[in-house]
């Protein structure tokens, strides 16, 4: 007898808790949806840059040649409540590397990227999930997409 009521206690407690959870990812994702919205930010990093070196998780880059030598990055980011991490820094040997954590499975994220950079300077790195298009650079890119492509226009003279 007091086993069966012990395992009725349990079964109450685990499906309060159960229920508990459900409302609060339920209120998490309304909140999420409510306060959807998109911000712009650009952010210049001076040269020489040799290298940009990529990691994003999730997102569009689109990357065009300029006959400068700094990198100007501009990202578009539409979110929920939680602002996904990025850096964008300046490493040594003329390298500049940008780090997007921008991750659509576990909150509403959607990033784009458009990235100028010198025409002669290499690309590297991974856009797991994305499209990655380039224009008008010379120097290699090596950058892979496993769930995504890239795309190189045809240059016409």
């Amino acid at each position: 007898m007091v086993t069966a009521v012990r395992r009725r206690v349990v079964l109450v407690v685990a499906a309060t808790l159960a229920a508990a959870g459900l409302v609060v990812c339920g209120a998490f994702l309304v909140l999420d949806t409510l306060l959807d919205r998109t911000t712009v930010t650009t952010r210049t990093v001076p040269g020489p840059v040799r290298t940009l070196d990529l990691f994003v998780a999730t997102g569009d880059v689109r990357l065009t040649g300029h006959d400068a030598n700094d990198v100007v990055v501009t990202r578009r980011v539409t979110r929920g409540v939680l602002e996904p991490a990025d850096v964008i820094s300046r490493r040594e040997g003329g390298v500049v590397g940008v780090v997007s954590a921008c991750q659509p499975r576990i909150r509403r994220c959607r990033v784009v990227y458009d990235i100028t950079v010198p025409r002669d300077a290499s690309i590297t790195g991974l856009v797991a999930d994305g499209t990655v298009t380039v224009s008008g650079v010379d120097g290699r890119v090596q950058v892979s997409t496993p769930r995504g492509g890239v795309v190189v226009p045809r240059h016409v003279p």
